[in-house]
């Protein structure tokens, strides 16, 4: 896309221009001009290279433009730099039905307020780090990350038949991990379940009574396939495995038996 760069002749007379611009990864758009704010901000002007569009009422091909409207789309930063894409949308009026429509928003989205790079950047990122921080590091808006969170987590989900409703199967491991953990310590505990050959969460419920626990475990696709279920030394979960998985070998984990030695 390099040869569609152009630069804004304004903006080199009015804020010298240290470095490079970096050609963006936005596919179908063109690049009229670009520029840097007094904040460092990156501004990036784009509009779709196509001379027409079909009507969204009746389908006829329409190349008369009724106008031009900008809108601000959040794109990821190049380095401390925060980048703005300025989408020129054209809105078309057709002959036919005398109606006007807005040509649709294939870079981003309908009605998104940033591109995919940047969603999925904010997605992977949430999955490490609490929502706020992301929010407060990025610039955004806690409920667009948690958003982009949900989006990138069914995306992953959906490559291995998985879902985030809490009534879907969980994929079987054959080593599984059982444990407790406390949101508040002495008051809140929830429990999850883990696959220890894969080193991966498979699910994390609220509580820890009978209940709770045998309903997950009840969600386990083929409990046949569980040759060995880890778990602490409490027995707190001994009745509930046998209950669903009673063929699985019981094994004390690591990690409990030394700090029991303790």
């Amino acid at each position: 896309m390099q040869d569609q760069h152009t630069i804004d002749d304004q903006s080199h007379s009015t804020y010298p221009v240290q470095g490079i611009f970096v050609p963006l990864d936005l596919p179908g758009l063109r690049i009229l001009k670009q520029n840097i704010r007094e904040d460092g901000t990156i501004e990036v002007h784009v509009i779709s290279p196509k001379e027409s569009e079909p009507c969204q009422y009746c389908g006829k091909v329409c190349e008369k433009i009724h106008d031009t409207r900008i809108r601000m789309k959040r794109d990821i930063a190049i380095r401390t730099h925060q980048v703005e894409i300025m989408l020129h949308k054209r809105r078309f009026h057709c002959p036919d039905c005398q109606r006007t429509f807005t040509e649709i928003d294939e870079a981003c989205g309908h009605r998104r307020r940033a591109t995919k790079q940047f969603r999925d950047h904010l997605g992977v990122q949430a999955c490490r780090r609490a929502i706020a921080h992301v929010a407060q590091e990025d610039r955004v808006g806690p409920r667009l990350v948690h958003d982009c969170l949900v989006e990138h987590v069914n995306h992953l989900f959906a490559s291995s038949n998985r879902t985030l409703k809490e009534t879907g199967p969980l994929p079987t491991p054959r080593s599984l991990g059982i444990d407790e953990f406390a949101r508040r310590k002495g008051y809140c505990y929830d429990t999850i379940l883990c696959d220890l050959e894969h080193r991966k969460v498979l699910e994390v419920c609220e509580g820890r009574n009978h209940e709770d626990v045998v309903k997950k475990l009840k969600r386990l696709d083929n409990p046949s396939h569980v040759e060995a279920v880890s778990m602490d030394m409490s027995g707190i979960f001994l009745v509930y495995v046998h209950e669903i998985i009673s063929h699985a070998i019981i094994v004390a984990d690591h990690f409990h038996v030394n700090q029991q030695k303790k």
